[in-house]
């Protein structure tokens, strides 16, 4: 399915980028891969082949009325060609093909509590410095870092949270031998 998932993420990628919409659609997409991310019924509702093909279809017109017209018609083949389980991996291609060509880092930074303005503002600040060039930052919180934060970026791993300190201090504790 990695082909599919190239071939469709990147041919939605090039349709964005040929209409100067791509800032547009990378939106949208994070929006409406959110909403298929928290509702897998959906998923399994396009993909169900007890379904008549016409009623999915319509069925996603509905649900996303008010989303951009390419990114409907994009469910809506994604659909009809089978590969509805594949659309939020699609999505996923699509953002990180748009952040290649823009020469942008995405930067996944995970904090236990919401992080203020400011604090955002020197977490990006300090990663742009790093890695030498514009860095879009995606927070989440998950109390269970208990504190600090837990930065992805690039593929890489930058654990400064609470829970990371304590299963390194852990592991060196089950390492050492009496």
């Amino acid at each position: 399915m990695a082909d599919i998932v190239s071939e469709y993420g990147g041919a939605l990628c090039e349709l964005a980028f040929d209409e100067g919409i791509e800032n547009a659609l990378l939106s949208e997409v994070r929006t409406v891969g959110g909403i298929l991310r928290n509702n897998p019924a959906y998923i399994s509702f396009l993909t169900s082949p007890n379904i008549p093909i016409q009623e999915r279809l319509d069925a996603v017109g509905t649900a996303f009325a008010t989303a951009d017209k390419y990114v409907v018609n994009f469910i809506k083949l994604m659909t009809e060609n089978g590969y509805a389980a594949e659309i939020c991996d699609c999505f996923d291609e699509f953002e990180r093909l748009y952040y290649e060509a823009k020469h942008i880092s995405r930067a996944d930074v995970i904090s236990a509590m919401p992080l203020t303005d400011a604090q955002l503002k020197a977490i990006k600040e300090k990663l742009e410095k790093k890695t030498g060039h514009a860095v879009d930052v995606v927070t989440r919180i998950s109390p269970e870092l208990i504190g600090g934060v837990r930065v992805y970026i690039d593929g890489e791993l930058l654990d400064g949270s609470v829970r990371g300190r304590i299963d390194a201090i852990r592991e060196k504790l089950t390492d050492v031998t009496i």
